[in-house]
């Protein structure tokens, strides 16, 4: 499920901000697009999961994939940028597939071997990243291509609600808890998605920021950076190099590839850099480092060759940074709290994707292309200082 999952996304994302432009949406609209998923999702994201607690993980996937499976209809049929936005309210708040497949593992998956099953999950789950973007970008390129791939998307997540009903098993404490629900009141049935947003919230309020500050601040600036960058992707390409949205996709692609043989030589980095915190942090400083040349690379690309080129160092070092600071987080804190910590650093990056999107629309309305490029590359660079300012504070730790 989550491969087919992310193989229907995919085969949007070369398309969704030619599409836009093309109904008339300013760069400014299509980042505030670009905002409300992320947006929804991190306040939805709780009320789902607490949603399938009560409910059972296979009813809400069966419900929330067909409710996604006509809004992608939806967004294929409509011309009105309004209808736009309502479908991707619609996703923001229903679209948790990646999510709940996580929660199933941890259902149906032995404690010794979750982090196992896990790896194998996202490691065949990128597959479908890899290869979505070159297809979707073959298809646009047919009469009404935006509309087809958007049918095939439907087809997709119909096949995965399929998928769903037929084997994934209604939870073992299904029934009991609806019977219990039963003795409840309504009232506090309806209160525990609430109060599971809460106790989210809460978390991320009482982080210990003195100790985690700067980390945090490398995974924000990280997530700035990135989602600045493949906010207004497709259209930038198309624009500068005058080329068809299938070498879009292919360039997409292209990146899946290299994020994810990058990902497998995270244990010989591991063994060339060391696992001391301070080779964790010479490792980020290098890393963004080259992202920041990277920028520049791709920037003044004179050709889509070139900027493929510059595309290489680029994906290495983003999917080299998101291990990097993850193990960092976990490296610093104690086994008991590692699970809200780590969702406090993804609600960070999930915050930095909520922000980049306008503020690119923004500058790029108000300053042109440059100004997304500058805005990249300050946030890398900032991310460059950090790492640098890591490394000495880590060493002046040490000569105490």
């Amino acid at each position: 499920m989550p491969t087919l999952d992310l193989f229907a996304v995919s085969l949007s994302v070369p398309l969704m901000s030619a599409h836009l432009k093309s109904l008339g949406a300013s760069h400014f609209t299509i980042g505030a697009l670009g905002s409300l998923y992320p947006a929804l999702q991190l306040i939805s994201g709780p009320i789902v999961g607490s949603w399938s607690d009560i409910k059972g993980r296979r009813s809400i996937l069966v419900v929330t994939m067909a409710i996604c499976s006509i809004s992608y209809l939806a967004l294929g049929a409509t011309t009105a940028i309004s209808v736009v936005f309502l479908v991707r309210i619609i996703l923001g708040v229903l679209k948790h597939t990646q999510t709940l497949c996580k929660t199933l593992v941890a259902d149906v998956v032995s404690s010794a071997k979750q982090a196992d099953v896990s790896g194998k999950l996202t490691a065949y789950s990128s597959i479908g990243f890899m290869v979505g973007p070159a297809i979707g970008g073959n298809l646009a390129e047919l009469e009404n291509g935006f509309t087809l791939v958007c049918c095939v998307v439907a087809v997709i997540f119909w096949a995965n609600l399929a998928i769903a009903y037929i084997f994934v098993p209604l939870d073992s404490g299904d029934a009991d808890k609806l019977y219990n629900k039963q003795i409840d009141t309504d009232l506090s049935s309806k209160k525990a998605p609430h109060a599971e947003l809460l106790r989210a919230v809460t978390e991320l309020a009482n982080v210990d920021w003195a100790h985690y500050w700067d980390v945090f601040a490398l995974k924000f600036l990280l997530g700035l950076a990135m989602a600045n960058f493949f906010m207004q992707y497709g259209l930038a390409i198309q624009d500068k190099f005058e080329v068809s949205p299938k070498w879009v996709g292919y360039t997409i692609s292209f990146q899946g590839t290299i994020s994810v043989a990058s990902s497998f030589s995270s244990s010989w980095l591991e063994r060339l850099y060391g696992a001391s915190d301070d080779s964790r942090a010479r490792q980020m400083f290098h890393s963004f480092a080259v992202l920041t040349i990277s920028f520049f690379l791709i920037d003044y690309a004179p050709s889509l060759g070139m900027f493929v080129i510059g595309l290489l160092p680029m994906s290495a070092s983003t999917s080299l940074l998101r291990l990097s600071t993850n193990d960092m987080v976990i490296r610093r804190t104690p086994p008991d709290k590692r699970g809200s910590l780590v969702g406090s650093g993804n609600s960070i990056s999930s915050v930095a994707r909520l922000i980049a999107p306008i503020v690119s629309g923004s500058l790029h309305d108000l300053i042109s292309r440059w100004g997304t490029f500058i805005f990249s590359v300050a946030s890398a660079g900032l991310g460059t200082l950090l790492s640098l300012y890591l490394i000495r504070n880590i060493q002046v730790k040490k000569d105490k």
